[in-house]
């Protein structure tokens, strides 16, 4: 029986056009689109997107990916970088449908400009993230588990401050 469904939120809840990135890329340095879509650094993007690397290094990979000496200044880099994300895709209509009978996680990136963009952010954001277990971050949700078995920190267990009708809130 099926009883959590997962989702990636780049290109299955919300467009992805890297052509938006290259061509305003190309259009910043003067460089054609086709190198800049074929020196992409794949190997540093993807450390990027795990959290291993800073905005900084990210940017600096990006710029000496690409032919030297290379002009890409960083504010055309990061206004690049966002327009890469578009609107959401019909898949997010079924959400709705979907929560009434299964958990639904929603996965995305780590990466430091999108947590920042989050916290700048002027309303509701949903955000995985992976802490140590030694860390002692609570209230916490177990990987797997639904929010109404979530573990609550020694003073707040103490003091049972989430009770019944709390727990089944969504």
């Amino acid at each position: 029986m099926i009883k959590t469904i997962f989702f990636d939120i780049g290109g299955v809840l919300i467009d992805i056009h890297p052509e938006r990135t290259y061509q305003y890329i190309s259009d910043s340095v003067d460089i054609d689109i086709s190198t800049i879509e074929n020196r992409f650094p794949w190997g540093s993007h993807d450390k990027y997107e795990r959290g291993t690397l800073s905005d900084e290094e990210w940017f600096y990979a990006y710029r000496e990916a690409l032919p030297q000496p290379c002009c890409l200044k960083s504010s055309d880099f990061w206004k690049a970088w966002k327009i890469l994300l578009g609107e959401e895709k019909k898949t997010v209509q079924i959400l709705e449908l979907l929560k009434r009978n299964y958990s639904i996680w929603l996965l995305s990136n780590t990466n430091p400009k999108h947590i920042q963009e989050m916290i700048d952010y002027d309303g509701p954001v949903i955000f995985d993230c992976h802490v140590d277990p030694n860390e002692n971050c609570f209230p916490m949700i177990p990987s797997g588990k639904p929010h109404n078995q979530m573990i609550l920190g020694p003073n707040d267990q103490e003091e049972n401050k989430i009770k019944g009708k709390g727990k089944a809130l969504v």
